[in-house]
């Protein structure tokens, strides 16, 4: 499978991203650029037949390696199992793009973080070029309110079963703000920021209409702020591609943002 295969099949991504490549000599600029701004980055990576995506930093590029925070544990499964000789999708966003590559990790090292703590880096060979595209590549709508479309949003993916009543479980409902074929917005009331990193999955069941059929995405945290009391959030679709009703959901949005366009 090569860099762009990969990278096109990755579940932050649609089959409808056109991506450019970046010049091997533009490479090493950009990647000392989004360290300097320590900035998150996104790994993607396939395990055991299933997608795990999380949220990594850039803590030094030494000798052609670029070296990356490790995540928590996902259940039982230790990060280092999840990454060890994996190829990894890993994603960034840097002024008006988006940049992709892929990676292979060869090992992992040792290192004091912030504040004297001992921690793990793992390390990629920096790429020798990386795919490019804007960072708006579906058109975005806003979500007329008298509609009351409704979003609802539990932690671990659309397959996690969730309970409203399991306090260990949260669960948190707010109103759809606007929507894209790629991911949407919602606000929400009270502290829901606190509980996310950008980069988490989640699950969400979108609601456009009362009474109507919800439909349950995967989806990934990108951005949130706060106004007041309120938490706007944003996220990202993932893994439409993997599904059997990926298509009929993707044209249901389609169909959805053309109706909001229209007003």
């Amino acid at each position: 499978m090569t860099q762009v295969d990969h990278i096109a099949n990755m579940p932050s991504l649609h089959n409808t991203a056109k991506l450019s490549t970046v010049s091997a000599a533009e490479v090493p600029d950009i990647l000392a650029e989004a360290l300097k701004r320590h900035g998150p980055m996104v790994v993607t990576v396939r395990y055991k037949n299933r997608w795990v995506v999380f949220a990594v930093r850039v803590v030094g590029i030494r000798a052609g390696t670029l070296w990356m925070t490790l995540p928590g544990a996902v259940g039982s499964i230790a990060p280092e199992e999840m990454l060890r000789r994996q190829t990894i999708g890993m994603s960034f966003r840097l002024e008006n793009f988006r940049y992709f590559f892929c990676a292979r990790v060869a090992q992992f090292q040792p290192y004091t973080a912030r504040g004297g703590l001992k921690a793990t880096a793992a390390g990629v060979r920096c790429p020798k070029e990386m795919q490019r595209l804007s960072r708006r590549i579906h058109p975005r709508v806003d979500v007329p309110g008298d509609l009351q479309a409704r979003v609802t949003i539990w932690p671990g993916g659309r397959r996690t079963r969730f309970d409203e009543n399991v306090p260990d479980r949260p669960v948190w409902s707010g109103q759809l703000t606007n929507l894209s074929t790629g991911g949407f917005q919602a606000r929400t009331e009270g502290s829901t920021l606190a509980f996310f990193e950008p980069g988490d999955l989640v699950g969400a069941r979108l609601a456009f209409e009362p009474g109507q059929r919800p439909i349950d995405m995967d989806a990934q945290f990108r951005y949130g702020s706060t106004d007041g009391s309120m938490s706007l959030l944003g996220f990202q679709f993932i893994g439409l591609d993997e599904r059997d009703d990926g298509e009929e959901i993707l044209e249901e949005l389609r169909r959805r943002v053309e109706l909001y366009l229209q007003g």
